[in-house]
């Protein structure tokens, strides 16, 4: 005898209530548990090379101009930030590197002009899904300013850069540019 009671269930009346109890509980977890999509990890070198090229932004006084410019480098990208006065005459300048560490992420290296040696920052969070910018953010705890620097595509020609940090006095204080894309990546 059957534990249907509902004479339109085909299957409860072919099959024993045991053997019926059997299937369900063998299909169940078939029902229930179904892997998540494969999807490809995301290339970190192909990501990065999205911040390939010359970009500029207006800088903090009239008429002042930062430049970032980057290329590829068999470890990631490597390039220059330079700041030009109001006739053009540049007025700081600072090595840029951005090394890939595998699944580690990058290690952000800047060497100011007349700095004895270049600062690190670890890269702590990296974002960006099919519907968000891509974000880069590293750090450098015990640099003093900035200790964290922080890059975001905001389109494809168009790069939002922040750092921050604390000043002498401890208090929060950051400095941030809208660069925008004048020269794709050679």
């Amino acid at each position: 005898m059957s534990l249907w009671t509902d004479s339109t269930t085909t299957l409860a009346r072919l099959l024993p209530s045991a053997a019926l109890v059997r299937l369900l509980l063998l299909a169940l977890p078939a029902l229930t548990c179904r892997p998540a999509p494969a999807t490809a990890p995301e290339d970190p070198a192909a990501a990065l090379a999205q911040l390939c090229g010359t970009w500029t932004a207006p800088g903090p006084q009239e008429g002042v101009v930062v430049q970032e410019r980057w290329r590829r480098d068999a470890g990631g990208l490597i390039g220059d930030g330079l700041t030009f006065d109001a006739h053009g005459a540049p007025i700081a300048s600072e090595a840029l590197q951005i090394i890939l560490r595998g699944h580690h992420g990058s290690l952000y290296r800047a060497w100011p002009s007349g700095a004895a040696s270049p600062t690190d920052f670890e890269q702590r969070i990296s974002a960006g899904g099919p519907a968000d910018p891509p974000t880069w953010t590293w750090q450098s705890p015990t640099h003093d300013f900035p200790r964290q620097i922080r890059y975001q595509l905001t389109a494809p020609d168009r790069l939002h850069v922040q750092i921050a940090g604390h000043d002498d006095q401890g208090r929060a204080r950051a400095l941030e540019w809208r660069f925008v894309r004048v020269q794709p990546c050679e």
